[in-house]
């Protein structure tokens, strides 16, 4: 998937992408400590340096919940543009 980041919740484990203003249009992705957070160059990066408009690409699992934003792993999060 590439998308914009809506928005981070480090607290939790967190990252939103799609529209910040309809959580309808959203995915929320679980955030472990087993998913690649990397930057353009392919640095590892905290779930904090994530800024709501980033354009990212994000590999996660093939199943997601069926609530509203639906939630999935993630596996990669990476930074395309800031």
């Amino acid at each position: 998937l590439t998308d914009r980041v809506a928005y981070t919740d480090p607290a939790s484990g967190f990252l939103y992408t799609g529209n910040p203003n309809n959580i309808a249009d959203q995915i929320r992705f679980v955030i472990s400590n087993r998913t690649q957070l990397i930057d353009q160059s392919g640095n590892a990066i905290s779930l904090d340096s994530f800024q709501p408009g980033q354009l990212v690409r994000v590999e996660y699992g093939d199943f997601q919940t069926d609530s509203i934003p639906p939630q999935t792993p993630a596996f990669l999060v990476q930074v395309l543009t800031f």
